[in-house]
């Protein structure tokens, strides 16, 4: 029984242990005319090791050249 229990458990945290999170980007530019504009995209199903992959990738906490600013969030 405690077998199980155990396996269910698994199971359970395996497949629910998906979560989503959103990327916000704002503008950043000191310049009146070369503003990013901002966006928001949300990345659903994501395990931890997926999430920290594409935080990196697809939402940079600084912009390079300065133009934006982003941040993750796990909903």
């Amino acid at each position: 029984m405690k077998k199980i229990t155990l396996a269910i458990a698994a199971i359970a945290c395996v497949t629910g242990c998906k979560k989503d999170y959103t990327c916000t980007c704002v503008d950043a530019s000191p310049f009146d005319n070369v503003g990013y504009g901002g966006r928001v995209e949300t990345f659903e199903g994501l395990s931890k090791s997926e999430a920290k992959d594409l935080q990196i990738e697809e939402c940079p906490e600084i912009d390079p050249f300065g133009f934006f600013t982003c941040t993750w969030t796990q909903e």
